[in-house]
């Protein structure tokens, strides 16, 4: 009997009993042999688990700037650019003169165009020193010379000592003599600006800072819409007379473009009564409008004459058209964008007649 029931036994009686002895057991106790139950946790072949955190396998994430994709702010160019070259080759060789009838240049070569235009040459120029350089565009049904006759220009360049080329249109090529409104012709009348600049600064001594643009009527409605492309890059400055930008009936629009050379400009109307197709009263307010939004300097003028010669009156002993020269001479290609020296003093030099004044 096991050893661990005889003491339970033994135990469990308190009554001693009156019992016939034994032989004593001389025995020994019998022993339980069996190994003892392992009560250890069997060992855990498991492979321990992996706490090594996973690796990401996603792309990094980007800690550079986000690209800016506004456009960067556009740079008003104070060095006037290079002269342009001519498209057809070797400049033929330019008359020039003080004298209308003898400044005519004809058989220009240019987009395979035989092209006329007039170069009026102070008759003292002797070529030791750059003068300013003036481009005009007649108006319609008009020529090189009715601009020559009616701007007193024989007279201006010997008085006031600047050189003026005058383009003549292409014959019946577009009905407002321009190519502002059938656009096609666009191209080859740019090119023949840039030819006829080419050759002009190839044979005569032109100031690069003093280069200037103006027209008048239809010829200043073709000037807007040069202005409103990057072939306005040469100009110093513009001046508008009985132009802007046009509109008719809503069919036909000029729109503005800004450009990087912010251009100080004159634009030039006849009041409420400058109407010809075209009312050049609100095309000249709504060009005004669109260069002081877009940071030009700009004198405006209106007359009370309606769509015709603007009534300037030049200081005595001076060229009727004085005030509109000495504008272009007095605002040079180096000027700061929306700077003018008439700004210093506040107000228009007096040979600018007194409706004109400083657009705000």
């Amino acid at each position: 009997m096991p050893l661990f029931l005889l003491l339970a036994a033994a135990c469990g009686t308190t009554t001693p009993k009156t019992v016939e002895s034994a032989p004593p057991d001389t025995q020994p106790a019998a022993t339980d042999s069996a190994p003892p139950e392992d009560t250890t946790p069997p060992e855990d072949t498991t492979p321990p688990e992996d706490t090594t955190p996973p690796e990401d396998t996603s792309p990094p994430e980007d800690t550079s700037p986000p690209e800016d994709t506004a456009e960067p702010e556009t740079t008003h160019p104070t060095i006037p650019p290079d002269w342009p070259e001519y498209s057809e080759g070797l400049c033929p060789t330019l008359v020039g003169s003080n004298v209308s009838d003898l400044a005519l240049n004809e058989g220009f070569l240019s987009s395979g165009n035989e092209r006329a235009f007039r170069l009026m040459v102070p008759s003292h120029y002797d070529g030791s020193h750059p003068l300013p350089l003036v481009i005009g565009w007649h108006w319609m049904n008009a020529s090189s010379s009715s601009f020559v006759r009616d701007g007193e220009l024989e007279r201006a360049v010997e008085e006031m000592d600047f050189i003026a080329v005058f383009p003549d249109d292409i014959e019946d090529a577009y009905f407002f003599n321009w190519p502002f409104v059938e656009t096609w012709g666009v191209e080859q009348e740019l090119l023949f600006f840039n030819d006829m600049l080419a050759c002009i600064t190839s044979q005569y001594n032109i100031d690069p800072y003093q280069v200037h643009g103006v027209g008048v009527s239809a010829g200043a409605l073709w000037l807007t819409y040069i202005a409103n492309t990057e072939e306005v890059a040469p100009f110093a400055s513009v001046m508008s007379l009985s132009g802007g930008l046009g509109e008719v009936l809503g069919v036909w629009e000029m729109e503005y473009a800004p450009q990087e050379r912010k251009y100080p400009a004159l634009v030039l109307n006849g009041g409420p009564l400058d109407w010809l197709a075209v009312d050049f009263h609100a095309a000249s307010e709504r060009f005004v409008d669109e260069l002081r939004a877009d940071d030009h300097f700009v004198v405006a003028c209106e007359h009370d004459q309606g769509h015709a010669v603007p009534p300037f009156e030049p200081p005595e002993g001076e060229t009727l058209f004085y005030g509109m020269w000495s504008f272009m001479f007095d605002h040079p290609y180096d000027l700061d964008v929306g700077q003018s020296p008439y700004l210093s003093d506040g107000a228009l030099p007096s040979y600018l007649p007194e409706w004109c004044w400083i657009a705000p």
